[in-house]
């Protein structure tokens, strides 16, 4: 497990960019936690971690601040390179989270999406070799 953001001195006024950024391996598998960063911390981070990729490249990514407009950067998916994207929103949430375009981003890049207010809650079994990932739906 390793904290990949925020550096020692908060950079940001606003508290979604100073969110914690976490990475955790387990022999071959890596899954990115990003909290609520959104473009500008995203661009620290790709800063930060391009020319160390392998310390950032996860299989498994929980995408950043639930998928709103102001996160999931072109440059930090590319950097990233996730396989899974998992979406954190409420169902029919005032935000509109999240939203059409960063969900036609991770299609684009080939990324599978899971989302909690269409799938419920999302479980990720890792055994060091790979992954499975399961779906509790939600009964209406």
């Amino acid at each position: 497990m390793k904290i990949l953001y925020p550096p020692k001195n908060l950079v940001f006024d606003t508290p979604n960019d100073n969110s914690v950024v976490l990475r955790i391996k387990y022999k071959e598998i890596s899954v990115l936690f990003t909290g609520d960063i959104e473009a500008n911390a995203e661009k620290l981070i790709v800063k930060k971690y391009k020319n160390k990729q392998k310390e950032i490249i996860s299989n498994i990514l929980k995408v950043p601040h639930h998928g709103s407009y102001t996160s999931s950067i072109y440059e930090f998916l590319q950097l990233v390179t996730p396989e899974v994207a998992i979406i954190s929103c409420g169902k029919n949430n005032r935000f509109g989270h999240p939203h059409y375009t960063i969900l036609k981003r991770y299609e684009n890049y080939g990324v599978e999406i899971f989302r909690t207010d269409i799938e419920g809650t999302i479980e990720v079994i890792i055994d060091g070799k790979d992954y499975k990932i399961n779906k509790f739906v939600y009964k209406n």
